[in-house]
C-alpha cells in the first residue's frame, strides 16, 4: 500500500540536543486531535509515478502560533488512513527553505517567489530518508506518533512579526525547474502546489491540470503544530496579571535523561502571611502536567535555620499547560481549605540574550526520542 506522510511539526530549538519528548506542542483550536486523511495529500510518497516529476510545496503558517524562536527541524507522521506498517525509502536531492514572509497565513499563491522575504534560508539539501513505524510497533493509536525527521543543517532564527514560509523541493527526474502554480499543457514536468494549512482537500489548478496522487503529491496540513524548546520555560519567573504580588519560578530539569518540572509557587495564607509551594513531576509538555504541591514551614530565618525543623504539608494539586513560549495557565485543587481555581499566566522574565531559550536544555547531554 502506498506511503504517504502527513502533517509535520516545526521543532523549535536551541541548537543542541532534540528534546521533542519533553516539547510543546501548539495547534490551531479544534485539530489538536486530527490524523491526516487520504483526501489530503502529502509531499513525500512510494508511488511510482510520483518518481518521474518533481515537486515544489509551499505553506504558510501563523507566526503568532510559533513566536519567536531559532526552529531546527521538522517532524512528519504517517498517513493513519493508508499507512498500515512500517515503511522506510530514500527521496534524493530534497531541498527545504524556510523564510520569514508578510503573506498571510493559508493564502499563498500566485509566485513562489512572490511569497519570498530576504531570501530565505536552506535548512536541509540532500537525500532524505523516510524511516517510520507507522501503526506497527503498538502505536496504532490514533494520531500516530511523529517518528519521521528532516534534520536541519542550519538554524532558522524566526521573527514571530511576520508569519513564516515552508518551502519543499524535490527536483527529481532531472527537472531544470519547478514550475509555479499557474500551469499550462507544455510545461507540466515538474509541478508546484501552494496548499492552505486548514485544507480538507485540493481541487484543479489553475490551467487544467489536475492533482493526482503520484503526480503532484498533496500535504496533509489537518493539524499543523509547532514545538517549542521547553528549556524555554526554565529559570523563568511567571504571574497571573490578575495575581499581580504572586508568582511561579519554573525550572524544567533533567533527571537520568528525563525531563521533569518544578514550580515554586509564592503565594499567600488566608491571614496575608507569605506561603511558598513547591512541586515536581515529569514534563511532557503535551497537554496539562499535574503535580502534588508541597506547604513548607517551619525554621526561622538567620543563625537559628535548622534545616530538621522544615514541615511539609500536602497542599494539594496544581495543573500547569503552556499554550506559546510566554502564556499558559494554572489550576489548582488544595486539599487543605485553599479552595480550587484557575487562571491565566504570562511570563515575566527570559533568560539575558535569548528569550525564550534556556541553557539546561541546550548543555543537557542526552536525547530524548519523538514519540
Amino acid at each position: 500500500m502506498p506511503s504517504r506522510f502527513a502533517v509535520f511539526l516545526i521543532a523549535c530549538l536551541f541548537s543542541g540536543p532534540i528534546w521533542s519528548a519533553a516539547a510543546l506542542i501548539v495547534v490551531p483550536p479544534g485539530l489538536e486531535a486530527i490524523d491526516g486523511d487520504s483526501f489530503t495529500g502529502v509531499p513525500f510518497s512510494t508511488f511510482p509515478s510520483f518518481c518521474n516529476f518533481g515537486e515544489r510545496f509551499q505553506q504558510i503558517y501563523d507566526g503568532s502560533y510559533i513566536g519567536s524562536v531559532s526552529i531546527d527541524g521538522m517532524w512528519f507522521r504517517q498517513d493513519s488512513e493508508l499507512a498500515v506498517g512500517p515503511t522506510n525509502f530514500t527521496i534524493p536531492n530534497v531541498m527545504v527553505t524556510l523564510a520569514h514572509t508578510t503573506a498571510p497565513a493559508g493564502t499563498a499563491g500566485g509566485l513562489f517567489v512572490e511569497n519570498y522575504e530576504g531570501g530565505g534560508t536552506v535548512v536541509f539539501a540532500g537525500d532524505l530518508t523516510i524511516d517510520s513505524d507507522g501503526v506497527a510497533a503498538g502505536k496504532g493509536v490514533l494520531p500516530l506518533a511523529f517518528d519521521v525527521e528532516i534534520p536541519f543543517q542550519q538554524s532558522f532564527q524566526f521573527d514571530a512579526t511576520h508569519n513564516l514560509l515552508v518551502d519543499i523541493q524535490i527536483p527529481l527526474a532531472g527537472c531544470a525547474a519547478i514550475t509555479d502554480m499557474v500551469l499550462d499543457g507544455a510545461n507540466d514536468c515538474c509541478l508546484g502546489v501552494h496548499l492552505n494549512p486548514d485544507m480538507a482537500a485540493q481541487g484543479p489548478l489553475p490551467g487544467g491540470i489536475e492533482i493526482e496522487f503520484g503526480l503532484v503529491t498533496q500535504f496533509a496540513i489537518s493539524t499543523p503544530g509547532i514545538i517549542f524548546n521547553p528549556g524555554g520555560y526554565s529559570g523563568s519567573w511567571w504571574f497571573g496579571p490578575t495575581h499581580d504580588g504572586e508568582g511561579l519560578l519554573i525550572e524544567i530539569i533533567d533527571v537520568g535523561g528525563v525531563p521533569f518540572i518544578i514550580v515554586y509557587w509564592f503565594t499567600y495564607d488566608e491571614l496575608g502571611n507569605q506561603m511558598w509551594l513547591v512541586g515536581i513531576a515529569e514534563f511532557s509538555g503535551f497537554g496539562p502536567t499535574i503535580m502534588s504541591m508541597e506547604l513548607l514551614t517551619g525554621p526561622v530565618f538567620g543563625p537559628g535555620y535548622d534545616p530538621g525543623d522544615v514541615l511539609r504539608t500536602d497542599f494539594g494539586t496544581i495543573a500547569i499547560e503552556f499554550f506559546t513560549p510566554d502564556t499558559g495557565e494554572m489550576t489548582w485543587a488544595s486539599v487543605i481549605g485553599f479552595g480550587a481555581g484557575t487562571y491565566d499566566i504570562s511570563r515575566l522574565t527570559s533568560i539575558l540574550g535569548n528569550p525564550g531559550v534556556d541553557g539546561s536544555v541546550k548543555d543537557a547531554g542526552t536525547e530524548a526520542n519523538a514519540d
